[in-house]
């Protein structure tokens, strides 16, 4: 969205670590971004750190998980120190 303003998708033919298949940019980019200027969403990217980081915190409670699902926290560790998502809203 920052490089084509949110009119065009730059598609990426990109291998994760930990997987064998390349994963693509979402084929519903377009309905992604209306729902995202409705509510007045963001988006951020973490980077394969941050992903790590977020997956080590979360096995230290105890809890495993792959790198897919600690996304979630790299992104909102993110979020939280831009000022988009408040302390009080976790």
């Amino acid at each position: 969205m920052r490089e084509f303003g949110g009119t065009k998708l730059e598609t990426h033919d990109r291998r994760h670590p930990g997987h064998g298949h390349p994963h693509r940019d979402p084929a519903s980019w377009k309905k992604a971004l209306r729902v995202l200027r409705t509510t007045g969403g963001e988006v951020e990217q973490v980077t394969e750190l941050e992903i790590a980081e977020a997956k080590a915190e979360i096995g230290a409670d105890g809890i495993g998980c792959e790198p897919a699902s600690a996304v979630t926290l790299a992104g909102l560790k993110k979020l939280l120190r831009r000022g988009f998502v408040k302390q009080s809203e976790t």
